[in-house]
C-alpha cells in the first residue's frame, strides 16, 4: 500500500498534461500583436514597439534582461557589422518561416530566405482566417545571426502569449545562457513550452582578412567574441603560414510554445557566422544555401550542415518535434567541443615535450627565454580552460537539472512513438560523452596546474641558484673588505709610527730649540766679555757674566713669545694673505706683485 508521502509525489509528479495531445477551442484570439493591444488599451500611448515589447506592467522592479536586450540593440546599431568585420554575413534575408495548416496539409509560400523587412511583413498576417490562405497551426521560425533589426520585428509582432517566452528567448540567447526545461503554468488557461538553450565555442582557421576584422569586431562590443589560439601552434589546415585558429562564442535557442499539439510555434535562433571564417569567397555559402533552399530542409534541426531533415514530412507532435532537433543540435555541439577539446589537448602534449622543465643547469640565457615562454604560455592556457570550464559546466548542469530523478524529463515518459523515445536516449548518451569531455577538460586543467606548480618550483630553484651565487659573492665581498680591513689597520699603525717619529723628532726640535736658546746668549756673553773694551761699563767680573746670560735668556724668550703673538693678531694674518694672494697672480702671470694693493688688503681673508 502506498504511503501518504508517495500519493503526494505522484500526485505533484510531473506528467505531460493530457489536454495537449487533442485540440482545443481557442477561449481567445491571439491575431492582434501585443504592442498594437497595449496601444489600444493605453490610448494616449505612443511609444517604441521595442519598449513595449520590453515592459511589464505589473513588475515595478528592474529587469537586467530588459537592459541587456536593449544594449544589445543599441550597442549592435551602432558597431560595424559582421560584413564590414570580413565575415561575409548576407545580413539582409537570412531568416527562414514555414507556417503548415493542420487540416489541409498545406503551407504558406514564402521566398526560401527572408530579410527583416520581409519577415515583419509575414509575420502580420493573421495565422487563421485569411481568405484562400492555408492556416499557420504549426508555424516554425529560423533567424541565425540574430541582430536588432530582427529583434524589433518580432517585438512588433509578438502576440500576447508570445511576449513572455520570446523576451526570455532573445534574453538567454543574447546572455549566452544555458537552460534545457519544460514549463507549464500552474494556473490559468494551459500551454505548454519547451526551450533548449546551449552555449559552446566554435573553433575555427581563419584568413589574416577574417581574424583582423573579428579583433575589429571584439574591439567595438560584438554580439559574439572570438579568442586567439595561436598560442597553442596548432597545424594550419588551409597551408598559409598567416591563419591562425581560434574560438568563436555561439549559441543554440530554440523554443516551442503552444496551446495543444496541433497548434504551437517554434523560434530557433542559431549562431552561424563562424563558418565563414575559412571559406575563400560568397560562392561556397551560397551554394549551401541554395542546396538547402533546392531540398527544402529544416534548418532548425541542423542548418543544412549534418543530417538532412525534410520539411515536408512534418512532426506535429510538439514534444517529438523538440527532442528529434534537440538530438540533432546536441550532436553538433558534441562534435564542436570534442575538436576543440582535443586540439587544446594535443596543444598541451606538445608543450608538454617541447618544455620539460629539467632542473639540470643549463645555460642561464637559455633557461630565461624558456621560463618566460613557458609561463606565458601556461598563463594563457589556464585563462583558456577556465573560459571552457566555465561554458561546459553550465551546459552540463542544465542537462543534469532536466534529467535528474524529479526533473524535466518526466514530461517526455509518457512519448507515444518509439522513434522519439530513441531521440530521448540518444540526447542521453550524447550527454553522457559530454560528461567524457568534462573529465578530459578537467584533466587538462588539473595537468596545466601542475605544470604551473612545476614552473614555481624551476623559477624558485632558478632564484635559489641565484640567490646563492649572491651568497657567494656576498662572501668575497666580505674576505674582500676583511682583507682591505686589515690593509686599513696596517697603515693605519704605520701612520702612528709616523706619528711617534714626528714626535720625537718635534722634541728633538724643541731640545735644539731649547739648547739654541741657552747656548746663544752664552755665546754672546762670551763674546761680550772677551773683547777688549766695555761698552756698558759692567766690567769683567764673574758677577757681570752670570748677570749678562740670564738676561739675554730671558731676552730671546721674550722675543721668541712677542713673535708668536704678533704672528696671530688680525693685522698681521691679512698681511700675510695679502702677500700670498699677490704672490699667486704672480705665478699665474697677472704681473709683479704689488704688496701696497689696498683692494687686495681688504679683500684678503680673515683667516689662513
Amino acid at each position: 500500500m502506498a504511503s501518504g508521502n508517495d500519493r503526494v509525489q505522484a500526485r505533484f509528479e510531473k506528467r505531460w498534461n493530457p489536454l495537449f495531445e487533442n485540440r482545443r477551442d481557442e477561449i481567445f484570439s491571439e491575431s492582434e500583436p501585443w504592442v498594437q493591444v497595449k496601444r489600444a488599451i493605453d490610448s494616449y500611448h505612443a511609444g517604441d514597439d521595442l519598449d513595449d515589447f520590453l515592459s511589464d506592467w505589473n513588475s515595478p522592479v528592474p529587469s537586467c534582461s530588459v537592459e541587456e536586450i536593449k544594449r544589445f540593440c543599441q550597442s549592435a546599431s551602432s558597431s560595424p557589422s559582421l560584413s564590414s568585420a570580413g565575415l561575409n554575413l548576407p545580413r539582409k534575408a537570412r531568416a527562414w518561416l514555414h507556417d503548415l495548416d493542420y487540416n489541409t496539409g498545406y503551407c504558406r509560400k514564402y521566398p526560401g530566405r527572408l530579410g527583416a523587412v520581409e519577415l515583419a511583413e509575414c509575420l502580420k498576417k493573421p495565422r487563421s482566417g485569411v481568405w484562400a490562405c492555408p492556416k499557420a497551426d504549426r508555424r516554425l521560425c529560423y533567424i541565425p545571426d540574430i541582430d536588432p533589426d530582427f529583434v524589433r520585428v518580432l517585438a512588433a509582432s509578438a502576440t500576447p502569449t508570445e511576449v513572455a517566452l520570446l523576451r526570455d528567448t532573445i534574453w538567454k540567447h543574447i546572455a549566452f545562457q544555458a537552460s534545457i526545461g519544460v514549463q507549464i503554468p500552474p494556473r490559468g488557461y494551459p500551454i505548454f513550452r519547451l526551450e533548449f538553450h546551449v552555449p559552446y565555442y566554435a573553433l575555427r582557421e581563419s584568413r589574416p582578412e577574417f581574424h583582423n576584422g573579428l579583433s575589429k569586431q571584439n574591439s567595438a562590443g560584438g554580439l559574439r567574441g572570438w579568442t586567439d589560439l595561436s598560442f597553442l601552434r596548432i597545424p594550419s589546415q588551409l597551408g598559409q603560414n598567416d591563419c591562425k585558429y581560434g574560438i568563436h562564442e555561439a549559441h543554440i535557442s530554440l523554443c516551442i510554445y503552444g496551446k495543444d499539439r496541433t497548434r504551437w510555434s517554434a523560434f530557433a535562433f542559431v549562431d552561424t557566422s563562424f563558418n565563414n571564417v575559412s571559406k575563400d569567397d560568397q560562392a561556397d555559402e551560397d551554394d549551401d544555401q541554395d542546396d538547402l533552399d533546392e531540398y527544402n530542409e529544416d534548418p532548425i534541426a541542423s542548418d543544412g550542415d549534418g543530417d538532412e531533415v525534410p520539411v515536408d514530412r512534418p512532426i506535429w507532435c510538439p514534444r517529438e518535434y523538440f527532442l528529434r532537433n534537440v538530438d540533432c543540435r546536441a550532436r553538433q555541439v558534441l562534435e564542436e567541443w570534442r575538436n576543440l577539446i582535443r586540439k587544446v589537448g594535443k596543444g598541451v602534449d606538445v608543450h608538454r615535450t617541447q618544455y620539460p622543465f629539467q632542473l639540470a643547469p643549463t645555460s642561464s640565457t637559455i633557461q630565461h627565454r624558456d621560463v618566460k615562454e613557458a609561463f606565458d604560455w601556461i598563463v594563457k592556457t589556464i585563462e583558456l580552460l577556465g573560459q571552457l570550464q566555465g561554458c561546459f559546466t553550465g551546459m552540463i548542469r542544465a542537462w543534469e537539472r532536466f534529467n535528474a530523478q524529479g526533473g524535466d524529463v518526466k514530461y517526455f515518459s509518457d512519448l507515444p512513438h518509439a522513434h522519439a523515445r530513441l531521440h530521448l536516449d540518444n540526447i542521453k548518451e550524447t550527454f553522457e560523452e559530454f560528461k567524457s569531455l568534462e573529465y578530459r577538460l578537467n584533466s587538462l586543467e588539473k595537468s596545466c596546474q601542475r605544470r604551473y606548480e612545476i614552473l614555481g618550483l624551476r623559477m624558485t630553484f632558478a632564484s635559489n641558484q641565484i640567490d646563492l651565487k649572491s651568497h657567494e659573492l656576498n662572501h668575497e665581498s666580505l674576505r674582500l673588505g676583511y682583507e682591505t680591513s686589515k690593509l686599513n689597520t696596517e697603515n693605519h699603525r704605520i701612520t702612528l709610527e709616523t706619528n711617534q717619529v714626528a714626535l720625537a723628532n718635534h722634541r728633538t726640535a724643541q731640545l735644539a730649540l731649547s739648547m739654541n736658546q741657552i747656548w746663544t746668549p752664552l755665546g754672546i756673553a762670551v763674546a761680550y766679555f772677551g773683547g777688549q773694551q766695555e761698552i756698558f761699563q759692567l766690567g769683567y767680573k764673574p758677577k757681570s757674566f752670570i748677570l749678562a746670560f740670564f738676561a739675554m735668556i730671558f731676552g730671546v724668550r721674550i722675543a721668541v713669545t712677542s713673535m708668536i703673538m704678533l704672528s696671530q693678531t688680525r693685522i698681521v694674518k691679512r698681511a700675510h694673505a695679502c702677500i700670498t694672494h699677490q704672490l699667486a697672480r704672480f705665478s699665474a702671470g697677472s704681473g709683479p706683485p704689488d704688496l701696497l694693493d689696498s683692494a687686495s688688503y681688504r679683500a684678503a681673508p680673515a683667516q689662513v
